[in-house]
């Protein structure tokens, strides 16, 4: 478990038993010292992996990230016009630079690469590139 995932569940922790003005300032003092928006009410697993410090990332507040995966900088996991955010099942890999929108859902084992922009839920073991996104693999099920 990396610092931002421990200071993410440091404020959740705090959010859930009743105590939002510490969770409050754990959310600033992360979005100040790591340029990121990681919110508080957002599930991430505890071995979400975000490999520079989740430096530019952006994660809407209704989204589900699932064990073992991996987040690398300026990443953008939000949701369009919807009250549900992205769910990222376990063992996704999300490059550099990608955007996830909407109320979709990234399989298990997925990659999503730098600079996608996926708006549409992706198979699990696929790979998906460009923007939009095109799958241009699944994981050797073909």
């Amino acid at each position: 478990m990396n610092k931002i995932t421990k200071l993410q569940r440091r404020a959740r922790w705090f959010y859930l038993h009743k105590m939002q003005f510490v969770s409050v300032m754990i959310y600033r003092y992360m979005r100040f010292m790591y340029s990121c928006v990681i919110p508080y009410t957002c599930e991430i697993a505890p071995t979400v992996n975000f490999p520079h410090n989740a430096l530019g990332v952006v994660i809407n507040s209704s989204s589900k990230i699932g064990e073992n995966c991996t987040i690398y900088q300026n990443v953008t996991i939000g949701n369009r016009n919807s009250s549900e955010g992205p769910v990222l099942k376990d063992g996704v890999f999300v490059g550099a630079n990608a955007t996830i929108l909407g109320d979709i859902t990234i399989g298990e084992n997925s990659k999503i690469g730098g600079g996608a922009l996926v708006v549409k839920s992706v198979k699990p073991g696929s790979t998906v590139v460009s923007a939009p996104a095109k799958e241009i693999g699944d994981g050797g099920n073909e």
